[in-house]
């Protein structure tokens, strides 16, 4: 039962809440005490997802950077309305967003991944600005890593590979209707 493993797992979650500490404008993920962390990731399905946005620097050149504030904000909105009470939404960096959800194994992040993409392109941005869409990557423990930093680096070099897939693929249909 989900209930039963949050309450018994409570002292991890203050540890996961621990690790993405504020640092101004974003929720940074810091890992000060492993151990604990380590030892739940190693029997207990988690996902980190990370994702960011398509073409943001083209909001902000065409709409300018309140309005890119005002998308960041939207978007964050949207997906704090997705994740569940115990998962943990940071913005990490620019445009880059991180989830930590704990429980959430391989059919899990799928849904995740899902839910976060469709709020995401639905929410409520400036009237200008229009859909925004984000590229999603992820990885799970312990299928993929059985630490924090292990799990970081699988989505991270995930995230990177279908950034460069997607721009592979656009470049390719830009050819092609060239053509």
């Amino acid at each position: 039962m989900q209930i039963a493993f949050y309450t018994q797992n409570d002292h991890l979650f203050r540890e996961i809440d621990k690790a993405f500490e504020e640092d101004g404008n974003y929720r940074c993920i810091r890992f000060t005490s492993e151990l604990p962390l380590i030892r739940f990731l190693e029997r207990h399905d988690t996902a980190l997802v990370l994702f960011d946005f398509d073409e943001f620097k083209l909001i902000n050149d065409l709409h300018g950077h309140p309005a890119g504030d005002a998308v960041l904000r939207a978007v964050a909105e949207a997906a704090q309305g997705v994740v569940r009470r115990d998962d943990r939404l940071a913005r990490i960096g620019g445009d880059e967003f991180a989830v930590l959800a704990a429980g959430a194994g391989p059919e899990g992040v799928m849904r995740l991944v899902d839910a976060l993409d469709q709020a995401i392109r639905s929410a409520d941005t400036p009237g200008r600005v229009g859909a925004v869409r984000a590229t999603f990557a992820w990885a799970t423990a312990p299928q993929d890593a059985t630490d924090p930093e292990g799990l970081i680096q699988h989505a991270d070099a995930r995230l990177i590979q279908r950034k460069r897939d997607l721009k592979a693929a656009n470049a390719t249909r830009h050819l092609v209707a060239t053509s």
